[in-house]
């Protein structure tokens, strides 16, 4: 019984407290009504401010307009403090510099108003025995009415306020122009000026905080500019301080930026203090070549400001700093960043990492808040940006072999956040699902930055069963889609790319091709079986899943065997495409005479020419008095192999006479039958001179390496250009063993044996060798 009183005074002193907050709107009057069997939501403990979410318009407006600030701001004081004449140029970064500022100006009030209509949302917190529910009377919706006329009158106030600060700013900054052309002010002056100028915005923000809200924040963050404009400009414009004292004094500022945040509970001027702290590097440009300097201001200014961004619930506070971090960052890799680093660089750029992910995740463990929209955006972000620039940074210093495993330490690390997530906040909850879907994302990836081929297949084929079981285990649907959208993967993997194979190296069912097959066949084979074994569990859509499964398991089996069956048969049709010329040197002589009388016939792809020994220079011919023709009766021999079949094609050996030496075949318009890899041609036998000969060649677009043995020499001769008159001069093809074109030198004057004279003088491309007849292949295989 008592406890039951103490819960109705609780609920009591509940009801008027949130009555007590509602008399604090002008014109409310509340009334209550009281409803039974209603829940009651538990009540978080965090900050007292809280958020759904942020103004994306004002986000976009504040980037448009900061970064419009720094490209024109810069150039616009240049021109203003530097003694220049108002021209073309100064007139134009005038105009961006105030459209800039206008720009943020609009943006900040967006992001103040979107969070004052946020306060002003009613938390309904609903009881077990009752529910409250606050009806406005009469007055209340005439004063709401009287406020939304009222609006084009304060938002034109706000706006008159806004311009006369840019007025008196713009005013002050033409009479300094002024004073400084003339000389009347020196730099120092110029820069004290600027800084009491600034502290005095200052504390008359302060002075008018109690009366004008809204306009004091307004003037403290004209002050906040002025600030950092003034130290800008002592260091860029004048060098009258170090780049270290700058630095300090532009960290003070922005530690300024963030108590007066925090003090007028404006986040606005907390986003003016990190844009300008991030802006300080990249202002004051020379003097942070210092990794070790710049990194160290970065990772402090991240913690101090995610610091207030985790007492206050200033989400715009961690999408600017954010934003800031990566661009100072990046700026600094493409222009300092240098292979030497990389230790430095990857470590500053983890602890960057780090700081964001880690923040996120405890922000939400201790305050038990759910994660927002802009929370899951922003934990993508950042895994994305820092796989992306550590993908860089290691391809860039030669550690290409590791990226599979620094994704997989990603994977890890997400899994491991997505774990303790899971046990504080459960399945449903988005925090838990984005780290996860991280984990599953980089672990996916890792597989093919890792392995190659076939193998990728196989580990994205147990990564799925793998996801499956775990989905089942925990009663994770997300885990299971996530297993299914693998799946296709795996399918999309095994049709499109593993059904490939070297037909020269296939083995019937020992190959890998059959073995990705046959384990993705059998994970689905798992997957099917879950289905069922867990099909009471699972909605009316999942039960679709198992047939799907079964069908396309059997469709990949039924794959596998028919691509196993045409590799088999196009390997052997391969074999026997294959001329199997198994001949010695004592029948080499029959066989030149049976091919001698057939046509072209094409070489196998993996032909290779073995030669003699000796070779000679063709320069050699040249000498006074030699007939080469006489004097150097050419014996050529070649042996040429088939490399895959590891078997000889064919031997053969011949001379200049023609085969009519070995007294077998009668001189006349005969020869040997020789190629090389890609070539054709049939050599012939041609009677040139008394009692001498040379070679004719049917080969187009390449050259016979043959070897001379006569007398310890050799040569690159490679035959006569069947195209030419022998009477009217030859051509002998030499000297370019290339695949695509042939050198030929024509001898000149044709039968001066006395003064022989070689030039080189055309080249020919080569022609692909006709195809055969199925007769001829036969002939041929018979031989």
């Amino acid at each position: 019984m008592e406890d039951k009183v103490v819960q109705i005074e609780q609920r009591i002193a509940e009801i008027e407290k949130r009555i007590a907050k509602l008399e604090g709107f002008p014109g409310t009057k509340p009334t209550v009504i009281l409803s039974k069997e209603v829940p009651l939501e538990k009540k978080a403990a965090g900050p007292e401010q809280t958020s759904a979410g942020i103004s994306i318009l004002g986000i976009a407006l504040l980037v448009i307009g900061g970064l419009i600030l720094l490209s024109s701001l810069p150039s616009f004081l240049y021109g203003l403090f530097g003694g220049s004449s108002y021209g073309y140029s100064f007139t134009t970064n005038l105009i961006w510099t105030v459209i800039g500022s206008f720009l943020v100006a609009f943006g900040l009030r967006q992001i103040q108003r979107h969070r004052e209509v946020q306060k002003r949302e009613p938390q309904i917190q609903k009881d077990t025995a009752s529910q409250i529910v606050f009806k406005s009377t009469p007055s209340t919706e005439k004063t709401t009415k009287e406020e939304e006329q009222s609006f084009e009158f304060k938002l034109a106030a706000n706006w008159f306020a806004i311009v006369g600060i840019v007025a008196i700013v713009l005013a002050v900054v033409f009479f300094l122009k002024f004073a400084f052309d003339n000389g009347l002010i020196g730099p120092i002056g110029q820069v004290i000026i600027g800084l009491v100028f600034g502290i005095c915005l200052i504390f008359a923000g302060e002075a008018l905080r109690e009366k004008v809200h809204k306009y004091s924040q307004i003037i403290s963050s004209g002050g906040i500019v002025v600030l950092y404009l003034s130290i800008w400009a002592a260091y860029g414009l004048f060098y009258l301080i170090s780049p270290y004292v700058a630095l300090s004094s532009m960290s003070l500022i922005t530690i300024l930026s963030s108590l007066l945040a925090i003090r007028y509970e404006a986040v606005y001027i907390g986003v003016l203090g990190v844009i300008g702290g991030f802006a300080t590097p990249i202002l004051l440009g020379k003097g942070f070549e210092s990794e070790m300097i710049l990194m160290s201001y970065i990772i402090i200014l991240n913690l101090g400001v995610l610091a207030v961004s985790f007492f206050k619930n200033w989400r715009e506070l961690n999408i600017a700093t954010f934003a800031g971090t990566y661009i100072v960052f990046v700026s600094w890799v493409g222009i300092h960043w240098k292979v030497e680093k990389f230790l430095e660089t990857i470590t500053f750029l983890t602890i960057i990492f780090l700081i964001f992910a880690v923040s996120l995740f405890i922000y939400n463990f201790v305050y038990k808040k759910e994660a927002g929209e802009s929370d899951i955006i922003l934990m993508l972000l950042n895994a994305v940006v820092y796989f992306g620039l550590g993908y860089y940074l290691m391809t860039d210093a030669g550690y290409k072999d590791f990226i599979g495993f620094f994704a997989f330490c990603l994977s890890a690390f997400y899994f491991v956040l997505g774990s303790l997530s899971y046990q504080k906040f459960k399945e449903t909850s988005y925090l838990t699902l984005g780290f996860l879907g991280i984990s599953i994302f980089f672990l996916t990836i890792a597989v093919p930055l890792s392995v190659k081929k076939n193998l990728i297949t196989i580990v994205w084929a147990m990564e799925a069963a793998s996801l499956l079981l775990l989905g089942f285990l925990i009663s994770s649907q997300k885990l299971r889609v996530a297993a299914c959208i693998i799946y296709i993967l795996v399918v999309i993997r095994l049709v499109g790319l593993d059904t490939q194979i070297d037909i020269s190296k296939f083995t019937l069912i020992f190959n890998m091709r059959f073995l990705t097959f046959m384990i993705s066949v059998i994970s689905m084979g798992i997957a099917s079986y879950l289905y069922f074994k867990y099909r009471q569990n699972l909605d009316e859509d999942e039960k679709k899943i198992l047939p799907s499964l079964l069908i396309v398991a059997n469709i990949l089996l039924i794959w596998a065997l028919s691509w196993e069956s045409i590799s088999y048969f196009a390997r052997r049709i391969d074999e026997v495409k294959k001329a199997d010329l198994k001949v010695s040197t004592s029948d080499v002589r029959v066989l030149s005479q049976r091919i001698a009388q057939t046509q072209f016939f094409p070489a196998t792809d993996s032909a290779k020419a073995q030669f003699g020994i000796v070779e000679f220079k063709i320069q050699e011919l040249n000498a006074q008095g030699t007939n080469p023709f006489t004097t150097y009766i050419p014996l050529a021999t070649v042996k040429l192999t088939d490399v895959t079949g590891n078997r000889v094609i064919s031997q053969s050996f011949s001379n200049a006479d023609g085969l009519a030496a070995f007294g077998e075949i009668p001189p006349g318009r005969y020869g040997i039958l020789a190629y090389k890899a890609g070539y054709k041609g049939i050599w012939k036998q041609n009677g040139y001179g008394s009692g001498s000969g040379c070679i004719q060649s049917g080969l187009k677009g390449t050259t016979f390496r043959a070897t001379i043995q006569n007398q310890n020499t050799g040569g690159l001769i490679a035959a006569w250009d069947d195209g030419l008159e022998i009477d009217g001069g030859a051509t002998v093809l030499c000297r370019d063993l290339g695949l695509t074109k042939i050198s030929s030198q024509e001898e000149n004057p044709p039968y001066n044996y006395g003064n022989t004279n070689y030039r080189q003088s055309q080249s020919s491309n080569y022609q692909p060798p006709k195809q055969l007849s199925t007769n001829t292949l036969k002939q041929i295989k018979n031989l």
